[in-house]
């Protein structure tokens, strides 16, 4: 009886297991796609992917300070202007999944061919790990708050200081 129930017991485990480990790889699959989407729209100057995939209260930390979506969004608008051409990627480096909510360790790179004011010609990269706050909604998976935990960039090979 003993053996059985252990038995049963590891079975229901393992099959249990299984299935949060396929749930687990099709969140990852769906939000590998969401990365792209937002990479392109970067590349591509649009911020519709950023929009569609955050919530309506997103937020952004960075260095302390805390911005909504309107001025997140704000900030991009303006740095496209002076984007000539872009490159980005990211990449999840770590998924935790509970529930309704799954916390993402992204590393991230972009390069930026930038004009400033006086219209010299500027090459800009940036280099880091966010920690994204995803939350499942009936039209997918959602970016709720984005916190960069570590973040370099480069003004034409030189350092910047944040």
């Amino acid at each position: 009886m003993r053996t059985h129930l252990l038995l049963s017991a590891f079975v229901f485990t393992t099959m249990t297991a299984s299935i949060c480990q396929a749930d687990d790889r099709a969140v990852r699959k769906e939000l590998d796609a969401d990365y792209l989407r937002m990479c392109q729209g970067v590349k591509s100057k649009d911020t519709k992917p950023m929009e569609e995939l955050s919530t309506p209260d997103f937020t952004m930390e960075e260095a302390g300070q805390t911005e909504d979506a309107k001025a997140a969004l704000a900030q991009l608008k303006q740095g496209f202007k002076t984007m000539q051409s872009a490159d980005c990627t990211m990449t999840i480096r770590t998924l935790k999944i509970r529930k309704d909510q799954a916390v993402a360790v992204v590393h991230y790179t972009t390069a930026f061919i930038m004009k400033d004011a006086q219209g010299k010609t500027h090459q800009m990269t940036g280099s880091g790990d966010n920690e994204d706050t995803w939350i499942k909604t009936k039209n997918g998976w959602r970016i709720k708050k984005v916190k960069t935990l570590k973040s370099e960039e480069t003004m034409d090979g030189k350092a910047m200081k944040r």
